[in-house]
């Protein structure tokens, strides 16, 4: 069906420079090189632990799987689930790696909350796979719902990154060894790769303000039902970004190795009821997507894109109307938002649509805000050492 689509009013931020935002987006500092004892460590840097019932910022679990070229592949030879772990004052836990591949040309995986996502019942057999098998048959997530449902089995959201071309000896150097990208370990700290982790899913919250603190509104709109239309129901934990470092990712993930998820999903998913403020001024909601493209590019009122359904009553009518709130294309270049062209859902983003009513008795618009933001503590540094 078709809905009408929201008068926008734009703003658009994405935040860079993260390294300036570690110190508030980080518990602690770490721990002292000289405190670690002798091998290889990889030190995470968590974030703020989140209070919502999805655990945005929470590591449960995080696994290494190690990857060799043989035959022109990158095939497993070895994983380990990281749970020796050495804490600094602060609580900040860095894993020691035992279970390593020595040689040349070495890739590592990490992922963190893999268990609860993925069956790892048969683990074991994953040793000889390639690493694209792996991605696109294993480190893949499928519910029945488009959007991401918190529940005690799926609590924690998967991230992922990569380190790759490693060199390994088999003998290491007394002391700390800091892992460096496409290179050997050297024992100096400030010479150390740092690696981001970056959540599967992207976090949607809107808020709808009911009474314009300026006086200017002239009819309030209130919620009756979000939901999401053409969302996909399963994703990638890997990404194709293959850079560790990379601070965000620019493009939806939905091939690997040819094997796909789809660009958008179909029928529609309810995405949960809005809170209301104590003081009734405010109504708000916030729930997680899989990754989606785009289907129609030429049109941003398109039924083909993945889109999110506002339903909503405009002052005392009781009868509620539709409204559509589009997924905005993100440039990568200027980093601006260009909500004439629809875009697709991107991974470790967060959107956020602020609702602010409608101005205009005379023609019926809701005028809103979205902001694009790079979700900053999903990026949590990951500096293997």
């Amino acid at each position: 069906m078709k809905h009408t689509c929201l008068y926008i009013i734009t703003l658009f931020f994405f935040l860079i420079g993260l390294s300036a935002c570690r110190g508030e987006e980080s518990i602690g500092q770490p721990i002292l090189s000289d405190d670690l004892g002798d091998g290889l460590f990889l030190s995470l840097y968590l974030p703020k632990a989140g209070t919502r019932a999805v655990s945005e910022d929470a590591v449960n679990d995080i696994y290494a799987f190690y990857f060799e070229p043989s035959g022109g592949n990158m095939v497993c030879t070895k994983y380990e689930k990281l749970t020796d772990k050495v804490l600094d004052s602060n609580s900040v836990p860095n894993y020691k790696l035992t279970n390593y591949p020595t040689g040349s040309n070495i890739d590592i995986i990490f992922i963190a909350n893999l268990e609860n996502n993925v069956d790892l019942t048969n683990i074991a057999s994953w040793v000889g796979e390639k690493d694209t098998d792996l991605m696109k048959n294993k480190f893949l997530v499928t519910h029945t719902s488009a959007v991401w449902q918190p529940g005690s089995s799926n609590e924690y959201l998967p991230m992922y990154t990569r380190a790759q071309k490693l060199t390994i000896p088999t003998s290491l150097s007394p002391g700390v060894n800091y892992i460096v990208e496409k290179n050997s370990p050297t024992t100096t700290e400030g010479s150390a790769t740092v690696y981001k982790l970056i959540r599967m899913v992207a976090k949607i919250e809107i808020e709808n303000h009911l009474a314009d603190l300026n006086g200017n509104l002239k009819l309030n709109i209130s919620s009756t039902s979000v939901a999401v239309e053409k969302g996909n129901l399963s994703g990638f934990i890997c990404n194709n970004t293959t850079v560790g470092t990379t601070e965000r990712v620019t493009e939806p993930t939905l091939t690997i190795d040819g094997t796909s998820i789809g660009s958008v999903g179909s029928g529609s998913t309810s995405a949960g009821t809005m809170t209301t403020s104590s003081d009734g001024k405010m109504q708000t909601l916030v729930f997680y997507l899989f990754e989606t493209g785009v289907v129609d590019a030429t049109d941003v009122k398109s039924d083909d894109n993945c889109r999110i359904v506002f339903s909503a009553t405009i002052g005392d009518d009781t009868t509620p109307s539709d409204f559509m709130l589009p997924i905005p294309k993100v440039d990568t270049s200027t980093l601006a938002a260009d909500l004439t062209t629809p875009g697709g859902v991107l991974r470790n983003h967060y959107y956020k649509y602020v609702i602010k009513g409608v101005p205009d008795v005379q023609e019926i618009k809701i005028e809103f805000k979205v902001s694009v933001i790079d979700w900053t503590p999903a990026n949590a540094d990951v500096t293997i050492i």
